[in-house]
């Protein structure tokens, strides 16, 4: 995309861990989320993030 804009698609989901979708466990969870496997392959995959938990504050309160 030397000419263009890139694309650029974040995908923010509630409760997901990274074995719920297959293009990281392979399967493991016994599906497979073909569609987001398609966009990861053909694009970036982030393996590394942190993020705090919306019940963090009640919990330290």
């Amino acid at each position: 995309m030397p000419n263009g804009k890139p694309n650029i698609l974040v995908i923010w989901g509630d409760d997901v861990g990274i074995t719920n979708l297959s293009c990281y466990s392979d399967g493991l969870m016994g599906y497979r989320t073909p569609n987001i496997d398609r966009i990861a392959n053909e694009g970036m995959r982030f393996t590394d993030s942190y993020g705090q938990q919306s019940c963090t504050a009640g919990r330290a309160a």
